[in-house]
């Protein structure tokens, strides 16, 4: 984003990847609304230090595309001109899902482009039927060619 700056540490291109996504949905409602549901990892969500919102599934439930990491913390890789700042995530939203999610800056520029892959899917998470949050079933899902927010990339 052209309009964020910052002074050029670690810390300041983490906080402009989170800041970047919150300002893209501030006023949005319903169908607008993605980050929103997404909880940061910091540890081992089936750890007791990780508390989410809602408790992921049991980890035999889980199926791994990519090995599973050893590191959940964001973090912030400078090699160069580079910048490359990494975050592991967590969605309940239609099917709960562990993304991982990776921001490259130039040197000085505060304007990414990321890519995000799902590192895991376990059972059905939930949706907003009518006022109420509930249980996803097969019905909720996308159908063919609809997107699918577990995976998609962001410019």
């Amino acid at each position: 984003m052209e309009v964020i700056d910052g002074d050029g540490s670690p810390m300041s291109y983490l906080c402009a990847s989170i800041f970047a996504r919150e300002v893209k949905e501030f006023g949005a409602i319903w169908h607008g609304c993605n980050w929103g549901l997404v909880k940061i990892i910091e540890n081992d969500p089936w750890s007791n230090e990780e508390k989410f919102l809602g408790t992921p599934s049991p980890k035999n439930k889980w199926q791994w595309s990519l090995p599973r990491p050893i590191n959940w913390r964001p973090h912030v890789k400078v090699e160069g001109e580079l910048i490359t700042v990494t975050f592991y995530s967590y969605s309940g939203y239609f099917v709960q899902s562990i993304s991982v999610t990776t921001d490259t800056y130039e040197k000085n520029s505060y304007c990414f482009e990321s890519e995000s892959e799902t590192v895991a899917t376990g059972p059905s998470g939930y949706t907003l039927k009518g006022k109420a949050w509930h249980k996803a079933t097969a019905a909720d899902l996308p159908a063919a060619g609809e997107p699918n927010f577990a995976d998609h990339k962001t410019r």
